[in-house]
């Protein structure tokens, strides 16, 4: 376990304690997990900046009383409903039949394809890791710009100087997943796939402690 803290002398201080057999520092890779929810958040908010994307823009534009994944009764589910858990998605979608690291893109949709909402959109808040899987699909399908990944890395990890943030590929090489939230500790047959790869609702993420408590000195 690592500990960030700011001591009375106004300094940054990190301390560990061992609960695998060995002492991780600052340096040491952890997972984030949801943590990263509220970074993929301010790259939408950087992109709301740049008047790329607004809170209140819908997914689709529903047909009349149409009801699907993204639409309620002929309403469509905005940006805004997803940052905020209020989209009408589950936490984790319910044809989840292994682990979730091996949830991948290509059920995500086979997934969304069967979903119905069934309430309106914005009128109650559950907690929701769908929802941030969907955001990602959303920004990717912005005409002209980099995937999320790319965006991510240059709007807001990279001006922040979170350079040791990164999504780890397991040993089989799929990067298809997209709700992965908890991985094993890497090792040698373990392969970081780089800073410009990031994940958007905790998707087997890793940072550094050093890096993670930059970001909370930088939010707080």
């Amino acid at each position: 376990m690592v500990l960030g803290y700011i001591g009375k002398d106004g300094q940054r201080h990190i301390k560990a304690k061992s609960l695998v057999g060995y002492l991780p520092d600052g340096d040491s890779p952890f997972e984030i997990a949801s943590v990263t929810k509220p970074i993929a958040g301010l790259l939408v908010a950087k992109l709301v900046e740049q008047h790329v994307l607004d809170y209140d823009d819908p997914l689709i534009d529903c047909r009349p009383r149409q009801t699907n994944a993204r639409c309620f009764a002929g309403e469509s589910v905005k940006l805004i409903h997803l940052l905020t858990h209020t989209a009408g998605f589950p936490l984790l979608p319910n044809d989840l039949a292994g682990s979730v690291p091996d949830y991948s893109q290509k059920q995500l949709a086979s997934y969304l394809q069967e979903f119905r909402q069934s309430r309106k959109p914005g009128s109650k808040f559950q907690y929701s890791t769908v929802g941030y899987a969907v955001l990602e699909q959303q920004i990717n399908d912005l005409p002209h710009r980099p995937v999320f990944t790319n965006l991510l890395a240059q709007l807001v990890l990279d001006p922040l100087g979170m350079k040791n943030t990164a999504v780890w590929k397991r040993p089989s090489g799929d990067l298809t997943n997209i709700l992965s939230i908890w991985l094993p500790i890497p090792d040698q047959n373990w392969e970081s796939v780089g800073i410009s790869s990031r994940a958007p609702a905790g998707i087997g993420t890793r940072e550094s402690e050093k890096t993670n408590a930059r970001w909370l000195f930088l939010t707080r």
